[in-house]
């Protein structure tokens, strides 16, 4: 119980104590939390146990390292120019794939777009955009979703420029034959 838990006895307690106290939901995943003695961000997950009778009894309460999430994507394929990443509705950086060498360390950094922004404080379920990537500066088409029951947000992005490299070729190889029939025809 929380009585018997000192505050600095527990990374993240603080945090998990005023979550605890904003949300009645028996099942809680908390943000990108950073533990300000170690540095390390850990992600929660609370679940509030019950009697028979419908009363808490007591908490489950996981950490796990986003470290987690960074192996999990590693093990993605993505296509030429594609990228995913989640952040959380604070736009803290949780994991990003590809993670160019060097990166690591944008892993909690926060974010700074205007349309993630736009889209966490909208409320909508999904958008869609094309910006200039904040981490590489590339133009890129964006999806945005929010992970169900969760402070997250998944974004996928996907180059213009390889996106649209089929397109173009499509309309050079039609517009050569529009252009062979018109001198044949």
């Amino acid at each position: 119980s929380s009585k018997s838990v000192s505050d600095s006895s527990v990374p993240g307690w603080v945090l998990l104590r005023a979550y605890l106290k904003t949300d009645s939901r028996d099942d809680l995943v908390s943000p990108l939390f950073q533990d300000p003695e170690t540095a390390e961000f850990w992600l929660f997950r609370i679940r509030q146990l019950r009697n028979t009778a419908g009363e808490p009894i007591g908490l489950i309460i996981a950490r796990q390292s986003p470290e987690a999430l960074v192996a999990t994507f590693s093990q993605l394929s993505l296509s030429e120019g594609q990228s995913i990443a989640i952040l959380d509705e604070a736009m803290r950086l949780v994991a990003r794939r590809p993670l160019a060498q060097g990166d690591e360390d944008l892993l909690g950094k926060k974010v700074s777009e205007v349309n993630t922004r736009q889209f966490i404080e909208s409320g909508q379920r999904s958008a869609q955009v094309v910006t200039e990537s904040p981490l590489d500066g590339l133009s890129r088409f964006y999806a945005f979703s929010r992970v169900k029951d969760t402070p997250y947000i998944v974004v996928v992005g996907e180059e213009t420029s390889v996106a649209l490299a089929d397109w173009k070729n499509g309309l050079w190889a039609s517009s050569i034959g529009l252009l062979l029939v018109g001198v044949v025809g």
